[in-house]
C-alpha cells in the first residue's frame, strides 16, 4: 500500500511499556496466581499499586518457608527460546529453537548469583579466576555446584537437591 509505513521502533516501545504496565503484572498473576517471582516484581514496582495489599498477603503466604534471598518457583510450564527474532543470524544459535519447558515440582532457587565469599564459606574452596569476595563464583564443576546446593539446602534446613552421583533428587 503507497503511503503507509509502520514505526517499527516506536510499535516496539508501545510492546516493552505494556509488557511493564501495572495492568500486565495484574493479568499475568491472574493466570498464574502462585507465581512469586511475578509478584515480587509487581510489588516492587507498585508498592502501592490497585492491587497491591491482596498481592502482598498472597506473596507472604507462598513464601513463607522460603529463605531470605531465595524465591519459589512453582511447577508449571513454559516457553524458552528467542520468539523476537525470526531472521538467521538476528538470535544466538542456543535461543533456537523456541522450546518448552516443564518443572514437576516446585523449587527454590537463589535470586542472585553466588558470591565467591559464601561459596568458600560452605566448601572451604574457591575455583575463581576472577578473584574477589563479592563476585560471582566461576569456573565451577558440576558436581562441585551440586555439593554446594546440597551444604546449602543442609544449612537452611531443607532437604538435599540431588544424590551422590550430582542427578536431582525426585
Amino acid at each position: 500500500m503507497e503511503g503507509f509505513e509502520i514505526d517499527v521502533t516506536q510499535d516496539l516501545e508501545v510492546v516493552m511499556e505494556l509488557r511493564y504496565s501495572e495492568e500486565y503484572y495484574l493479568n499475568k498473576i491472574e493466570e498464574d496466581p502462585e507465581n512469586a517471582v511475578l509478584m515480587e516484581q509487581y510489588l516492587e514496582l507498585y508498592p502501592e499499586g490497585k492491587q497491591a495489599m491482596k498481592i502482598a498477603k498472597i506473596y507472604k503466604e507462598l513464601m513463607k518457608d522460603v529463605p531470605k534471598g531465595f524465591t519459589l518457583i512453582k511447577a508449571g510450564q513454559f516457553m524458552m527460546g528467542d520468539v523476537m527474532n525470526e531472521k538467521p543470524g538476528e538470535s544466538y544459535r542456543d535461543e533456537k529453537p523456541v522450546h518448552q519447558v516443564i518443572f514437576t515440582y516446585d523449587y527454590i532457587i537463589a535470586k542472585f548469583e553466588t558470591k565467591q565469599k559464601d561459596y568458600e564459606q560452605l566448601t572451604g574452596k574457591n575455583p575463581s579466576f576472577f578473584k574477589g569476595e563479592n563476585r560471582p563464583v566461576e569456573q565451577v564443576k558440576w558436581f562441585d555446584a551440586a555439593l554446594y546446593c546440597n551444604l546449602l539446602s543442609k544449612k537452611e534446613g531443607l532437604p538435599p537437591a540431588y544424590d551422590d552421583y550430582g542427578r536431582m533428587i525426585d
